[in-house]
């Protein structure tokens, strides 16, 4: 009976790690997408930024010919 208990021990064991083992990969593998996502917004932002710093120039630029 010590054989079969502890045999079932080790399968539940290497399932167990088997499991852990490809949740790491998942969390991993979502770490990095978010990561690449943030990099995309981070840039999405400077790009809008820049847009609202030539509209800002523009619209001085405007209301100086206006004067």
């Amino acid at each position: 009976m010590t054989n079969k208990n502890h045999s079932k021990s080790d399968k539940k064991t290497r399932k167990y790690k088997q499991r852990r083992a490809q949740l790491l990969a998942e969390v991993a593998q979502l770490k990095k997408e978010g990561e690449e996502q943030s990099k995309k917004t981070d840039k999405k932002f400077e790009e809008v930024a820049e847009k609202f710093e030539e509209v800002g120039e523009k619209f001085e630029e405007v209301a100086e010919q206006q004067k």
